[in-house]
């Protein structure tokens, strides 16, 4: 993973990712990611793995920012250790409704 990606605002022009399958280890032990907002917006029903996504993103507070993906998520997508943190658990309410 990458811990001194910080910034990914720039993302949030990426709406249509009818492009990307995989999406597994994208941010993987990022710790210096704080804020996934940017992603809200994107259209994610062409996404097949998330696995391990955000796993050790350990900076950053919220997740539920993500909520918007329900409306597109592949309800067959594989959705292992998405969230899990390396070293502290993810409060529940800061994930998004469709993880759980």
């Amino acid at each position: 993973g990458v811990s001194a990606l910080t910034d990914i605002s720039a993302l949030s022009t990426w709406a249509n990712t009818g492009a990307i399958k995989n999406f597994s280890y994208a941010f993987y032990n990022n710790t210096g990611l704080t804020d996934v907002s940017a992603l809200a917006g994107w259209n994610v029903e062409s996404i097949t793995n998330y696995g391990y996504a955000f796993y050790g993103c350990d900076n950053v507070s919220d997740f539920s920012t993500l909520n918007p993906w329900a409306s597109t998520l592949n309800s067959s997508a594989s959705l292992t250790k998405m969230f899990n943190r390396s070293a502290t658990t993810i409060p529940s309410a800061t994930l998004p409704s469709w993880y759980h």
